[in-house]
């Protein structure tokens, strides 16, 4: 009897589709599905766009039959025409008559918007967004993603969505760099609202390492931070953990108050670096070092011009995991972050 697991491949043959704008990472996915004895084909999705800014997407070879794994990056260039290409490349997969597709966002925008308060009018973008992307093809059968804004956005769809935490990669790249033991180092969130996550980062890295929380106030959309609460930081080495940096003021902010507590030193760690306005000048100038997962395309070239305070981490190994085990009948992504 064969050792191999028991594959959907069986009765549908797998296929990666990915944009542009993510080829490397698919590659480097696909290199990885081989390794564990996956044979899939691949293909790059081609887009034309017209004068008028009109977007026609073209399925490179025949999906007929397949189950695609679509990469596709719903940041890349512009949150909302990348947006308008998923949909459009969607229902080409489905015209082209795929088996099945799963949906693989190393990244989701509009996630940050996701309830009301009493006194607003506002859309909540979150569930917009979610349900256009299930309601984009009957075809769609899962999506895998990392670090969406708060977990419980998986109840906006019917759709089973594989929800990757970056803390699994952070933590092995810590345990690479510094060992099992990581000292005395306190564990930081940068607000009340991150501090679940660093608490199932504590969990994940032994218990007896604490959390400190930096309390802050909104203002007409700004943040102040106020007081440290919880583990005393002076002559402490912190991690920062948060799932965006965007244009980096609550993240800095949150920094100088630690090290105003008394921190050696703070470092900061994010699955989802934007850096939008004048962030990169900022974080260059801030002495602090910043390691991001690598779920927003940046060219090479940017790998290697902010290298003195970003690292940037590979997100590879466990996309291919969590794809792995959705090609299998009994796969179970969740034993992945466990």
């Amino acid at each position: 009897m064969s050792d191999m697991p028991d594959f959907h491949s069986n009765k549908e043959p797998f296929e990666v589709v990915f944009s542009p704008w993510r080829e490397d990472l698919a590659k480097r996915i696909i290199k990885r599905l081989h390794e564990k004895g996956v044979q899939v084909s691949y293909s790059k999705m081609k887009y034309n766009t017209f004068a008028t800014g009109e977007i026609l997407p073209d399925v490179p070879q025949s999906v007929r039959g397949k189950h695609v794994y679509f990469l596709h990056d719903l940041l890349a260039e512009d949150p909302n025409i990348a947006l308008m290409r998923y949909l459009l490349s969607a229902d080409a997969l489905t015209r082209s008559d795929v088996a099945s597709i799963t949906c693989v966002f190393p990244n989701i925008p509009y996630l940050r918007q996701d309830r009301r308060e009493p006194d607003d009018r506002a859309s909540i973008s979150a569930a917009v967004v979610l349900r256009l992307i299930e309601e984009s093809s009957p075809r769609i059968r899962t999506i895998i993603t990392y670090h969406m804004h708060a977990a419980q956005e998986t109840g906006f769809v019917r759709l089973p969505i594989a929800n990757l935490p970056g803390y699994v990669d952070h933590i092995r790249h810590l345990k690479q760099e510094r060992g099992e033991d990581l000292g005395d180092a306190v564990i930081a969130a940068p607000d009340l609202g991150a501090s679940k996550y660093a608490r199932r980062i504590r969990k994940a890295i032994g218990s007896r390492y604490q959390i400190a929380i930096v309390d802050k106030e909104r203002d007409n959309g700004a943040t102040r931070p106020l007081d440290v609460i919880g583990e005393p930081v002076k002559g402490r080495r912190v991690i920062m953990f948060n799932d965006i940096i965007d244009t980096g003021g609550s993240i800095l902010g949150a920094a100088q108050r630690l090290q105003d507590e008394g921190a050696l030193d703070v470092e900061v760690r994010c699955t989802h670096g934007l850096f939008n306005g004048d962030a990169i000048q900022r974080f260059r100038g801030a002495g602090l070092r910043v390691v991001m997962l690598d779920t927003v395309s940046r060219p090479q070239s940017f790998h290697e011009s902010e290298r003195s305070w970003l690292t940037i981490l590979p997100i590879d190994d466990m996309l291919a995991a969590a794809m792995h085990q959705t090609m299998q009948v009994a796969g179970s992504v969740s034993q992945l972050v466990r």
